[in-house]
């Protein structure tokens, strides 16, 4: 019997490391040294705070400055039955702010990419990947380099793209294509078009000679 194929929120799931941000997009590295809250300024009207409001203080006061509090790892982990808990998202969030007015807060989920619309003169929107942090206990207690970090990915989701690239084609469309050569009329690509694809590493199925669309009677 053949397998099922994989569910479709298999391609919402977290990818087991940091994958490298589109090559559009500002990547900073952040180090933490000054405690919690943390205000980083993307730029003249954009920033970006991180909180971890947990509600509690003696556990950090007793903790180990450099224990890690919380981190991307453990959410990109596999699922344990014996921890079914382990890798759940802890309460860190991350408020954006335009213009000193905050416009979204998103919880930090290891990739998440989140698209908040500004507004404001002249209208802005900021498109934002999470792409790894690590806060330690130090860090949430007060001032000092304890070794937290944190690593977003941004661009400008107000300018329009100056280049269009050609729509990548589904793989599963591809594997029907051969199955769908049928009378009374062939279903085929160009081989230039395949070419193309190929070159940009959209497509990695052979397919068979290609030809010409034929008008069978």
């Amino acid at each position: 019997m053949a397998l099922n194929p994989p569910i479709p929120v298999s391609r919402y799931l977290v990818s087991a490391s940091p994958a490298p941000p589109p090559d559009t997009f500002t990547t900073v590295n952040l180090q933490i040294a000054g405690g919690l809250p943390y205000t980083y300024a993307i730029d003249s009207r954009w920033s970006v705070t991180l909180r971890y409001p947990t509600g509690v203080a003696r556990r950090w006061m007793d903790a180990d400055p450099t224990e890690v509090a919380s981190a991307d790892p453990p959410q990109r982990a596999s699922f344990d039955p014996a921890a079914p808990d382990a890798g759940f998202p802890d309460p860190v969030r991350l408020t954006v702010s335009l213009d000193r007015s905050t416009r979204a807060t998103i919880p930090l989920v290891a990739s998440q990419r989140a698209f908040i619309v500004g507004g404001g003169t002249p209208p802005a929107a900021l498109e934002l990947i999470v792409v790894s942090w690590t806060i330690t206990a130090g860090t949430v207690k007060g001032p000092g380099d304890f070794g937290a970090s944190l690593q977003l990915a941004w661009r400008d989701g107000s300018a329009a793209v100056e280049v269009f690239a050609t729509p990548p084609v589904s793989p599963p469309v591809l594997q029907r294509l051969p199955r769908l050569v049928n009378p009374p009329f062939e279903i085929v690509l160009l081989e230039s078009r395949m070419a193309v694809l190929r070159d940009r590493e959209l497509v990695t199925l052979d397919l068979p000679p290609i030809r010409r669309m034929v008008n069978r009677p």
